[in-house]
């Protein structure tokens, strides 16, 4: 006989075994699943990337001038030369600068004088104030200055004259117009024709004293147009003096040193050919030299702009020229700027990422520094960029980042997660 008691669930015998086999499998799963976790955070992924980059010298080079009316007399150093901090690169014709300052010497005192005869009418007073001592091409100079300043004023004045004896002849037509006008007032009995008279002789008076009016206003006028023209010319005269005496105190200068000198030591690159005892206009380079104290270069390589994003200033990378030395030979250097790229031959979404590299380091790599240092000097280099080493699960998260940035993603959870009924019987 079984007896059964109300409200009791039968118990079947062994269940408690699959309880356990479950809680060993989850504690399993996630014993594996720390164990994965503590190797990722111990393993880096790989971050090097290697980029061919282009060792541009930036050393400094120095243009030495021939000075402007400077003429020259010889170049004493050739393409390829070594030279010291003051040697002697070329020097000056002494002579033709002399020759020179004697012409300065004229044109000042002519230019002066011609100036203050131009504003002053009196010529016959300063016909007697030659200065005492002046040689003959000076006294010819300052004879054919004065004469230019006399014409000058007669010309002026004979203009002012045409206008004043116009101005005359206009006046004493309208002195004799009141005479007629007093004449044939009396001549006439009429009260009629007075007043016919009156009125011919006024309308004939009002345009005889407009034409006199003008004429007045004509003759100061250009009486304000030549001085102002004679001011003018005395300007322009006064400039050109103050250059000329500018040029006289560095021509006296150059007469005491008739050399030009090399400012640092450095080695020619380039010699300009100029004929002895030329000169110019304006300054002009006759010799290019490299400074050798200033001599730097720049490794210049491009990445992309998701590889510029990790970089920053300052971070270490490592160089190493090919071709130049039999052995590998690498140094390390440091990004001095990041800065957009404009050049025809990249994207335009590439980043250009300058490396500054000094003397030492060029001489650490084997390069050979003064083969390179010429201006716009370039060679091939290999340029490995080793980036901040980074974790295995900041990879695989930064990835799964970008994933879901992606519309790839997007599709991928539609497919998974399926809306409507889909998702309801789900």
């Amino acid at each position: 006989m079984i007896v059964r008691r109300p409200n009791t669930i039968p118990v079947e015998k062994g269940g408690w075994w699959r309880w356990l086999w479950a809680a060993s499998t989850c504690l399993a799963c996630l014993c594996i699943l720390g164990v994965t976790l503590t190797l990722l955070r111990h393993v880096s992924a790989p971050t090097a990337h290697q980029y061919h980059a282009e060792l541009r010298s930036s050393d400094e080079t120095v243009d030495l001038q021939l000075p402007a009316r400077i003429p020259l007399e010889a170049i004493v150093v050739t393409a390829g030369e070594v030279i010291t901090q003051g040697q002697t690169i070329a020097t000056f014709d002494h002579e033709l600068m002399q020759l020179e300052l004697d012409n300065l010497r004229r044109s000042v005192l002519v230019g002066s004088s011609l100036r203050h005869c131009l504003l002053t009418p009196d010529i016959a007073a300063l016909m007697t104030t030659f200065p005492a001592g002046l040689d003959a091409e000076s006294q010819l100079q300052m004879r054919a200055a004065f004469k230019d300043c006399k014409l000058s004023h007669q010309e002026n004045a004979l203009q002012i004259q045409r206008l004043q004896d116009l101005r005359d002849r206009q006046s004493k037509r309208l002195i004799m117009l009141g005479q007629r006008a007093k004449l044939a007032f009396a001549l006439t009995s009429k009260v009629e024709g007075k007043a016919a008279t009156a009125i011919e002789f006024s309308l004939e008076q009002n345009r005889l004293q407009k034409q006199l009016t003008r004429l007045d206003y004509e003759l100061r006028t250009l009486s304000t147009k030549q001085e102002r023209g004679l001011l003018q010319r005395a300007k322009v005269i006064q400039q050109d003096v103050k250059q000329d005496r500018q040029y006289q105190t560095l021509l006296k200068s150059y007469l005491n040193a008739p050399r030009l000198q090399s400012p640092a030591t450095g080695k020619v690159l380039r010699v300009r050919r100029v004929s002895n005892g030329q000169s110019f206009q304006r300054p002009i380079t006759i010799v290019t030299m490299q400074n050798s104290s200033a001599v730097s270069y720049r490794a210049i390589f491009y990445v992309p702009q998701a590889i510029a994003e990790s970089l920053q200033v300052d971070d270490e990378v490592q160089l190493s020229l090919t071709g130049l030395t039999p052995d590998m030979k690498w140094v390390t250097g440091t990004i001095s700027r990041i800065e957009s790229a404009l050049h025809a031959s990249v994207s335009l979404h590439d980043q250009m990422v300058t490396v500054d590299v000094d003397e030492n380091t060029m001489r650490a790599l084997g390069g050979r520094v003064e083969g390179m240092a010429a201006a716009g000097a370039t060679t091939h280099a290999a340029l490995v960029v080793t980036l901040e080493r980074q974790r295995m699960n900041h990879a695989l998260w930064q990835a799964a980042s970008a994933l879901i940035l992606t519309r790839d993603f997007e599709d991928w959870t539609h497919a998974l997660w399926p809306k409507g009924k889909q998702a309801d019987q789900l």
